[in-house]
């Protein structure tokens, strides 16, 4: 009998052992949401440290003689010190201020910008077409002019992890207290070794907002989207939900794969801890914060179809044979006027990776 026992008793520890690994996830212990209500106690410390960092200028446009000035945003260098700086504006003057529809062309040591936009009384009109040409970086939608001197990371989009460089955001602060703007950016890397265009539809953010952005790539099937503070982010696809600390790695609950029921893992600084199940409520919670960046997105495709508009607009004003300009190469001014090119050649070389791609797969 003893025997029988002893069998009976190490059967049931190896039945045990094997089942295991397939025993369902540990019930959520911690209220779901513990690690967002850490973070923003966190950042409510720190938002008293908020200020509006952007410094605005007026500047004379060297092209003009008489009395022209046009409004300068910057949110942490000031462009406008370095020792070759120069502004040129081929628009109109109104009272000594630029006026109506036309373009800032703003240059300095490893430098160079050009601003399109309609200025009313010196300002921007909100709408707008920013290129930075030695960094094949454009904006198109709303504007105040210093959005793009926040430097994301353009480096990759990646399946983990955030995107974002948070010490980026605490230093170079793009926090104002003007209202957020809603814009697409467009960074196109065209080195020979690696060919890439990535696309950031939504907002930087202010003082009150945070960065709300949807990253796409045509090189990658599924968009991500983010929201972004100081000291933490949302990194969401259409099958992930996950919390990043300001280190750049996992830490608070993730839900590998939503579709596939209230199952997740709780994580500690990139360290999974143990898997869980999660309240519906939860599932619930981190969809509205994809509808949150889903709506920053409309926003900004809304905006970016204005921007289209206005530089229609621009095209017809300046792309006629007869206009030219002294100021700067009349062909680089005049490069504007060949947008359809420009994309079909972009589109041509977007293919032809995905051609690539799709062949070493095969």
């Amino acid at each position: 009998m003893l025997f029988k026992h002893s069998l009976f008793l190490l059967f049931i520890t190896f039945f045990f052992l094997a089942c295991k690994g397939s025993l369902p996830p540990a019930p959520l212990e911690l209220h779901p949401q513990s690690y967002e209500k850490a973070y923003f106690k966190e950042h409510q410390k720190l938002s008293k440290n908020f200020k509006d960092t952007t410094i605005s200028k007026w500047v004379q446009p060297h092209n003009h003689k008489k009395a022209c000035k046009v409004l300068v945003r910057h949110a942490h260098t000031d462009r406008t010190l370095d020792e070759s700086y120069t502004l040129n504006w081929d628009g109109g003057c109104k009272d000594g201020l630029a006026h109506g529809l036309g373009r800032v062309f703003e240059t300095a040591t490893l430098f160079e910008q050009s601003l399109l936009s309609i200025y009313h009384k010196g300002k921007i009109n909100n709408v707008c077409f920013i290129e930075r040409n030695l960094e094949n970086l454009t904006l198109m939608g709303e504007c105040l002019g210093n959005e793009l001197d926040f430097n994301f990371d353009f480096s990759k989009i990646t399946t983990t992890g955030t995107l974002n460089n948070f010490e980026m955001i605490k230093n170079q602060k793009i926090y104002k207290k003007s209202e957020a703007t809603y814009h697409l950016v467009r960074k196109i890397n065209d080195e020979i070794a690696h060919f890439d265009v990535e696309e950031k539809w939504g907002t930087y953010g202010n003082l009150t907002t945070p960065i709300l952005i949807e990253l796409v790539s045509p090189f990658v099937k599924k968009p991500v989207k983010q929201k972004l503070y100081e000291n933490f982010a949302y990194y969401i696809s259409d099958d992930f939900y996950g919390l990043f600390n300001q280190q750049d790695k996992a830490h608070g609950f993730s839900v590998p794969n939503p579709r596939g029921g209230p199952k997740g893992i709780e994580f500690n600084s990139g360290n999974v801890i143990k898997n869980v199940t999660y309240p519906r409520s939860y599932l619930s919670h981190l969809e509205s914060i994809s509808h949150e960046i889903y709506q920053a997105k409309a926003k900004a495709v809304q905006a970016y179809n204005q921007a289209k508009i206005l530089k229609k607009q621009y095209q017809k004003k300046i792309c006629q044979p007869s206009k030219s300009v002294s100021f700067m190469n009349n062909s680089d001014y005049k490069s504007i006027c060949h947008e359809d090119k420009k994309q079909l050649q972009l589109q041509k070389k977007i293919q032809s990776k995905l051609a690539t791609m799709q062949k070493n797969l095969d």
